[in-house]
């Protein structure tokens, strides 16, 4: 492993249809040649992997929107007051339905661009909605 394997907080951005799509990583790393991104937590709240994966946390799932050569991508959760962490891992195909709709809500949102209609978005505990106001 080469010090240059490690790349630090680095904004990404990938144009989605005729949206540009931006994030900043917190970690990026290639091993065995494989390529990974990794998200830090400091939180009390450590979230499951089957939270994950019911969509209540994107940044993930969004990054590999964004970069889909990445092949694994990872929550490292700090609790500072236990004196914990926790490591979820993911591969890039466990994200592909969370990404199907981050794709169906980027084309809504699109659509109203496009129309230059208003709208607001709306969450509840399992779906995003778009409102045209």
């Amino acid at each position: 492993i080469l010090k240059s394997d490690f790349i630090p907080e680095k904004p990404i951005s990938r144009i989605y249809k005729n949206i540009e799509l931006v994030g900043r990583y917190d970690l990026k790393y290639k091993m065995n040649g494989q390529a990974a991104i990794v998200d830090f937590k400091v939180s009390s709240n450590l979230p499951s992997k089957k939270s994950i994966m019911n969509g209540n946390h994107l940044q993930l799932p969004f990054y590999s929107l964004i970069e889909p050569k990445v092949e694994l991508f990872e929550y490292y959760f700090i609790n500072i007051s236990k004196n914990t962490t926790k490591k979820i891992s993911f591969s890039k195909d466990d994200f592909g339905p969370i990404v199907e709709k981050l794709k169906i809500y980027i084309d809504e949102i699109n659509m109203h661009i496009e129309n230059k209609t208003k709208f607001s978005i709306e969450r509840s505990d399992d779906d995003i909605k778009l409102i045209e106001v």
